[in-house]
């Protein structure tokens, strides 16, 4: 019977007669066998030939058993190899050392050839799975090294966020309590020039002046009321620290999106929203982030009228996640939109009265600001107007953007 076996054996025993013998027999089978009196001859054999790994010990050798070489040739050569004991005594225990010492089969003498041809057969076997398992086991550790690498990356991006985030949300605490100084300042002596003018238009006894007076004096009362919802000490809803964790912005808009139909249908106003199936994650304060969103959606409809057009869309862009809405109107206030974008002192000043939209405008916009993100608008297109608010992404995400198909809402 004729076997190809990739590996070489080595055949160690301390009787040359029949070692030799063996060898001769594995040779006729086309099996390239090496044959070592010793363990030191054995240990010479397996440094110069890396090639041998299915090795025959017989277990009477002078000074140790077969088993405390194959585990001392284990503890030496740190690489594949299947062992095969050879015995004259079928005893019991010699069986179960054998098993203690992993050996891969056990042929008795007078040495069988076809046992012994079969027994390097699944030693070959053996030591084809062991290899497959060592390259399975290759890709695996790469892939976990690239992974924990991936990982590792993701999570000093996300740091970096984070202290980013935190950094802008000092400097606009500062920018508000600076801005809220020069509103506030000016606004009790503002008070007082209101409530002089109320008593001398009442003192001329005019049915019209005495209108137009409560009507300076309620707008004053409005304005002071408008300031304090959005600068009050300990009433600025985001004053706390943001909690900021990966994001689903398509999942969140979904969310937020029937509450806003049911507004939109009260005010008669027409509601599409345009999200993609998927985007990639955002680090932001989710439920600060679904608050500026619904509340330019909210501030928006106020503006509107029965029959006027609102979008609310989301796509990626110039590696930043976009979220826009699109007003289609024939009448619309385009001083309230600066409340978005201009200095807000400035767009305060261009109001007849404080509506409604300005606190949830000016908060939305704090919060994009806190996230590093921006608004922009866009009326150059009457009567359409987009705003647009546009939030970076990390380094890894941008790697990976593609145009999303954006799915009809």
């Amino acid at each position: 019977m004729s076997l190809y076996v990739a590996h070489e054996v080595l055949v160690i025993d301390d009787e040359p007669a029949i070692g030799e013998e063996i060898c001769d027999a594995l040779s006729l089978r086309n099996i390239r066998a090496r044959y070592a009196e010793n363990l030191a001859q054995a240990r010479t054999l397996l440094k110069a030939n890396d090639r041998i790994a299915i090795i025959s010990v017989d277990y009477n050798m002078p000074g140790m058993n077969g088993g405390e070489v194959i585990e001392m040739l284990k503890r030496e050569f740190r690489r594949p190899m299947a062992f095969i004991m050879i015995t004259g005594d079928g005893r019991q225990e010699i069986a179960i050392e054998a098993m203690r010492a992993h050996v891969q089969d056990f042929v008795t003498k007078p040495i069988d050839g076809r046992a012994l041809v079969a027994a390097i057969r699944r030693a070959e076997e053996q030591l084809a799975r062991l290899a497959e398992t060592d390259v399975l086991q290759a890709k695996l550790d790469t892939q976990s090294r690239v992974l924990s690498e991936r990982i590792d990356a993701i999570s000093g991006k996300l740091q970096q966020r984070e202290a980013l985030l935190r950094q802008l949300m000092l400097s606009e605490r500062g920018a508000i309590d600076t801005l809220t100084d020069e509103i506030r300042a000016p606004l009790a002596p503002l008070l007082d020039h209101i409530k002089q003018l109320k008593s001398q238009l009442l003192d001329t006894g005019n049915a019209k002046d005495a209108a137009l007076a409560q009507s300076v004096m309620q707008s004053g009362l409005k304005l002071a009321h408008a300031v304090e919802a959005i600068f009050g000490t300990g009433t600025d809803p985001n004053s706390d620290p943001l909690k900021c964790l990966p994001v689903d912005v398509a999942d969140m808009i979904k969310r937020i999106a029937p509450a806003l139909r049911r507004l939109a249908a009260e005010n008669q106003v027409q509601l599409k929203t345009r999200i993609p199936t998927h985007l990639p994650f955002l680090y932001a304060d989710e439920s600060r982030l679904a608050r500026a969103l619904s509340d330019i959606a909210i501030g928006l409809m106020s503006e509107l009228s029965a029959g006027d057009h609102l979008a609310m869309m989301a796509m990626i862009e110039n590696q930043s996640l976009i979220t826009s809405f699109r007003i289609s109107a024939q009448k619309f206030d385009e001083r309230i939109l600066s409340t978005l974008t201009g200095e807000l002192a400035q767009s305060l000043e261009g109001l007849d009265s404080i509506k409604p939209s300005i606190p949830k405008f000016v908060s939305a916009r704090i919060i994009v600001n806190l996230h590093g993100g921006r608004i922009d608008v866009d009326d150059r297109h009457s009567p359409l107007r987009l705003i647009k608010l546009h939030f970076p992404l990390p380094e890894a995400d941008q790697a990976a953007v593609r145009s999303p198909q954006a799915m009809a809402g």
